[in-house]
């Protein structure tokens, strides 16, 4: 399931912002690749996608600012 969470979460930033490349441990905010509007859809597909609901107080740079941080997020959530 690891690589299945990276990848389908990869693809739907690369099809937003079409940018080709997109590295695990790659800062999506720092880089610019994501701004605040896509932020708030990416909760949206992670929320609808894992069949997990984020609560506010998680939101963070700390757990969405990597694909390896949004793995270990959407799992820690899963194993609830």
């Amino acid at each position: 399931m690891q690589n299945d969470v990276k990848s389908t979460i990869r693809n739907f930033i690369q099809k937003i912002t079409r940018k080709q490349e997109i590295l695990d441990d790659e800062d999506i905010f720092q880089g610019g690749i994501v701004n605040s509007l896509l932020t708030i859809q990416l909760i949206m597909f992670i929320e609808k996608n894992f069949h997990i609901n984020i609560d506010n107080k998680d939101i963070s740079l700390e757990n969405f600012r990597t694909l390896n941080k949004m793995e270990e997020y959407i799992q820690s959530q899963k194993e609830f």
